[in-house]
């Protein structure tokens, strides 16, 4: 039952449970970090060294960077920074430790966010905007409301705070259950079917992008039959001429991305201006975190943010990571920082997590079977 709670908490940053007690707004990671780390000081888990060394040594790095660029102009998302270095190693251990048991309760905790999105969807479409703010108290998203999809369909968020972060929650499920992680019973085959609808629904540009990505790995990198990858190709071919007025929106807002032609223009231009300006400015150290004056990838915001050095470290850290676990939840990890840089959104703790654990069951059962 711990398992259960800790992993639902994860996956509910807009609504705090605090929030909900009539309390102030207190995140819902860090008493989920409560939870493991008592656990840890139970002796129910072992964190490695080598772990705790490199995120320690980036930690301190990041603190130095922070005190020279001045306490007095110090912020608080340089500390959560910080502090996510250090309970990353936690995480890690934990997710390890009881993978098993977190991948049986994922189904679940899915299905929850489903039926909240569905609910929300029904809120929204039925005009009761105020309603939906049920699902948030995060203070600055006190008057968010979902935007809009297609179809006069909305871009839900479950209890994440906002759709990018959902959608990608689908995908880390979709592609588990694809992979064969997840328990392919009537509650996982449900639930997988209802993920890939409102993933559709919810028209995530980064989600689209690593999905399509994974297909492609699936039919030209996978030893399947050459039936499998025609019956995937062909699949996908019935699925877009089905959906074709869906498809083509999506493939004109990605091309417009690439080619600095849609809105999305604004994040490149955003990110490439501060690259430019930090550059010419303070290039060593940068000026801190600041999410109002960046934009989105985890390049630009933590070069701005604590300057070449920083970035090397926060490169080293992606480095570590990937080679420790390379396994798909790696890849979408790594293009979810694309466009979802904030190290802290519980996203990126939980595609970590699941990413640990694969990378040490896959090398387990090799070491087993070598």
């Amino acid at each position: 039952m711990i398992h259960f709670f800790s992993l639902l908490l994860l996956t509910m940053p807009a609504l705090s449970v605090s929030g909900i007690l009539g309390f102030s707004y207190f995140p819902n990671e860090k008493l989920v970090f409560l939870i493991i780390f008592s656990l840890f000081l139970g002796h129910k888990y072992k964190i490695k060294l080598s772990d705790l060394t490199v995120m320690l040594f980036i930690t301190i790095v990041l603190t130095t960077i922070t005190i020279v660029q001045g306490l007095e102009n110090i912020k608080i998302a340089n500390i959560n920074t910080a502090y996510f270095f250090i309970t990353i190693v936690f995480y890690i251990a934990y997710f390890k430790k009881f993978g098993p048991e977190l991948l049986r309760i994922l189904p679940s905790i899915v299905a929850i966010q489903l039926i909240a999105s569905f609910f929300q969807q029904w809120l929204m479409f039925g005009g009761f905007h105020e309603l939906v703010l049920m699902f948030n108290n995060f203070p600055p998203q006190d008057s968010y409301l979902y935007p809009y999809s297609f179809g006069g369909l909305f871009r839900t968020s479950g209890f994440f705070n906002e759709s990018s972060q959902y959608s990608m929650f689908l995908v880390l499920y979709i592609i588990l259950y694809i992979e064969g992680w997840i328990c392919k019973d009537k509650l996982g085959r449900y639930v997988f079917i209802f993920s890939i609808i409102d993933l559709m629904i919810n028209e995530s540009i980064t989600a689209y992008i690593i999905i399509f990505i994974y297909g492609l790995i699936k039919v030209f990198f996978s030893r399947g039959r050459i039936y499998y990858k025609i019956g995937v190709i062909t699949s996908f071919v019935l699925l877009a001429f089905s959906f074709q007025k869906a498809f083509l929106g999506v493939v004109e807002k990605i091309l417009g991305t690439f080619l600095m032609t849609s809105d999305s223009f604004g994040r490149l231009s955003t990110a490439i201006d501060k690259i430019i300006y930090v550059s010419n400015n303070s290039i060593f150290t940068g000026y801190g975190l600041d999410w109002k004056v960046v934009s989105h990838d985890v390049i630009s915001v933590y070069y701005y943010g604590f300057g070449l050095f920083g970035l090397l470290v926060i490169l080293l850290f992606l480095i570590y990571i990937s080679i420790k676990t390379r396994n798909m939840i790696t890849l979408i990890w790594i293009l979810f920082l694309m466009t979802n840089a904030v190290l802290m959104v519980t996203m990126n703790i939980i595609l970590i997590g699941f990413a640990s654990y694969l990378g040490f069951k896959i090398y387990s059962m090799r070491i087993k079977n070598a």
